[in-house]
């Protein structure tokens, strides 16, 4: 799967995908995305990367419920969208388009999610979370890159131990 940490400020993401068995480096599982109304926010997808750039696609076009792509419902479908607002509101989409709200603060997803919401918890900020996490969880790993919306690029961590 992979580890997504946010930290309030910083959107930080693992580069690795396990396919059959085998790892590789993928584009960005994170970035921004601004809609056709001017919001802009933070993405980020665990689970599949076809499915979460459907759902990616689905959210930028407005997020109509009735658009939902009806193959994500199913009990199969392992893939999951957070969305950041820009007032650091999180809302994740799985397996349905109603999200699921958090409140203002750090948070982390996929299989690393654990490892990172943990050290998180004792100040390590969203890149420090991704590389530590990436350390325990064999489905995470590759390098850290991270978006924040002062800086809306993807940019490469380098974690100094």
């Amino acid at each position: 799967m992979t580890v997504i940490a946010w930290d309030g400020e910083t959107l930080a993401a693992d580069r690795q995908a396990v396919s059959d068995g085998c790892a590789s480096l993928v584009e960005p599982k994170i970035g921004y995305v601004v809609r056709k109304s001017g919001e802009a926010f933070l993405y980020g997808y665990v689970g599949d990367i076809a499915d979460g750039e459907e759902l990616l696609e689905w959210f930028q076009k407005g997020a109509k419920k009735k658009k939902f792509p009806e193959h994500l419902r199913e009990a199969s479908c392992n893939t999951l969208l957070a969305i950041i607002t820009d007032e650091g509101l999180v809302a994740e989409y799985f397996r349905s388009p109603y999200p699921v709200r958090h409140p203002v603060g750090g948070y982390a997803w996929g299989s690393g999610a654990a490892y990172a919401l943990g050290v998180m918890e004792y100040g390590a900020v969203a890149q420090e979370a991704v590389e530590i996490a990436s350390r325990f969880d064999v489905n995470s790993g590759g390098g850290v890159v991270s978006i924040s919306f002062e800086i809306p690029e993807i940019s490469t961590y380098h974690f100094d131990a």
